[in-house]
């Protein structure tokens, strides 16, 4: 351990530039610098920057410490060494930004003594489902469960907590995330929605704890965690005239609040699982609309807990006093999220106004991710995965045919469509469809060319339905084949 004097808190910052945020991320280097941290500071900063320049690779800066001669030099601004290029296959790199990270972790706890540990991981962000920090052709990032398993190692190393972990990255203030986190962390900082691609400033932050520091506030974890908040949206509320929204949360992860949550959260939806299966078509209805209101983020994919809580209340408010107990399971998981796991939360801007701090996995459809979704300690222990199951089971569109819209004197046929080679041009392409006999069951998720479910700039599902039916109904006496769209190219017979 470093005999320097101790500070209140040492701040360690993962910056994964190995992608389209470099920029930024030399952005917040300077921000940092122009703080001015000394050896005197009670708060230092150490930074790894992960860059996407061949030869310069990952790079170390301390802030707020004198030179030491422990393998950790203090860098300086354009003063970049030299690193080996990782050439790598895409798996060993994984493997190495895993053990790169805990090595990043591990040796600065270990070198640089303080009361508290903040640890801001920054960079792309896909909440509880995607990959994190997801960089160049070398780098695939990291799952949430992946970077789990990486605090618990470093906690195994170190024995000690992390007070506070900022999730520099968009989507990131999840039940999921917080729930799939080891104990060793005691507070999360991120946000429900996308964050402008500058991320945190870093300048702003730092200089508001050194006030409150000046002032005699002590810098508790809360405190630190609220005061982060605080000035992210301070300084992101003169961003509106550009039309920029954002929101912020801090949530206190100890255990009990964990538990509290999770406990709310199970009889809610083990509540709405029963009455989803009884074919209680009121209570469907409510769900529908609470979840078609509600605060939604990633392209409806997850929506704010507590907001559909509050309406899903108000919507079966007029159905008497059988709707009582999920009128009070929706007060129960709102008085688990506001005030006890999480403690404070802003915003400013239209888009995430109705943002309550915490979200949840909540899609229209049945999605390939859903199986990858059932993993997550929240997904189970929580029964949310198989209320999600059954209720996209008890919302998906019947098939045009089985509905009392088609007129009886159809013949119907069941065709069932799959895609298949699907183009990787810049222009939108339709996919090819084929039937046959033994086809899986129909699926509609979009064609994969850079971030889903986006293709040549055209959001592929703007047209199609919440919950599709799996498939479809023709009438046989008019069609007798498939289309394949683009038509087959002719052999040649010569």
């Amino acid at each position: 351990m470093n005999t320097e004097q101790q500070k209140k808190w040492v701040v360690m910052i993962y910056l994964a530039a190995n992608n389209d945020l470099a920029e930024e991320s030399v952005w917040a280097l300077t921000e940092i610098q122009s703080v001015g941290l000394t050896n005197t500071s009670p708060i230092g900063v150490v930074v790894r920057f992960d860059s996407k320049i061949r030869n310069v690779g990952k790079t170390h800066y301390e802030f707020g410490f004198e030179p030491t001669s422990d393998g950790h030099p203090l860098l300086h601004l354009g003063a970049l060494p030299k690193a080996e290029v990782n050439n790598s296959s895409n798996q060993s790199a994984n493997t190495n930004f895993e053990e790169q990270l805990i090595e990043f972790i591990r040796d600065t706890v270990s070198n640089r003594d303080a009361q508290h540990y903040m640890l801001v991981l920054s960079g792309h962000g896909s909440g509880a489902i995607g990959d994190f920090l997801k960089g160049g052709e070398a780098l695939r990032g990291i799952s949430i469960p992946g970077l789990s398993d990486v605090l618990a190692k470093v906690k195994g190393y170190t024995n000690r907590d992390i007070d506070i972990l900022g999730m520099d990255s968009c989507l990131m203030s999840m039940a999921e995330v917080c729930h799939q986190l080891p104990l060793a962390i005691k507070n999360l900082v991120g946000s429900e929605g996308f964050e402008p691609m500058t991320g945190w400033p870093f300048f702003a932050v730092l200089n508001g704890l050194l006030r409150q520091y000046k002032e005699g506030v002590e810098l508790l974890p809360g405190t630190v965690a609220n005061t982060v908040v605080d000035e992210y949206v301070s300084y992101y509320a003169d961003y509106v005239i550009a039309g920029t929204s954002v929101d912020i949360a801090s949530c206190d992860l100890s255990e009990v609040n964990r538990d509290g949550l999770i406990e709310a959260v199970n009889a809610l939806a083990t509540e709405l699982m029963q009455r989803l299966e009884k074919k209680d078509e009121f209570v469907r209805n409510a769900v529908i609309l609470a979840h078609w209101e509600a605060q939604s983020y990633k392209r409806e994919t997850y929506t704010d807990l507590w907001d559909f809580c509050d309406l899903l209340s108000e919507q079966i408010s007029s159905n008497g006093k059988r709707n009582e107990p999920i009128k009070t399971h929706c007060k129960a998981v709102k008085s688990a999220i506001e005030g006890k796991m999480v403690k404070s939360h802003r915003y400013y801007g239209p888009n995430f106004q109705h943002s309550h701090g915490l979200s949840v996995y909540f899609p229209w459809r049945e999605l390939d991710e859903l199986e990858f979704y059932a993993n997550l300690k929240f997904a189970e222990e929580s029964a949310w995965h198989a209320f999600l199951k059954k209720y996209l089971e008890a919302t998906r569109r019947e098939k045009r045919g089985e509905s009392k819209a088609t007129p009886g004197k159809y013949l119907l046929k069941e065709i069932a469509i799959k895609e298949v080679n699907i183009p990787t041009s810049d222009d939108l392409v339709a996919p090819q469809m084929l039937t046959q006999k033994d086809d899986p069951p129909y699926r509609d998720d979009p064609p994969y060319r850079d971030d889903p479910p986006y293709r040549g700039g055209v959001f592929t599902r703007s047209a199609s339905m919440k919950n599709p039916p799996n498939g479809f109904l023709v009438n046989s006496e008019v069609v007798k084949e498939a289309v394949i769209y683009p038509p087959p190219k002719e052999e040649d017979k010569s």
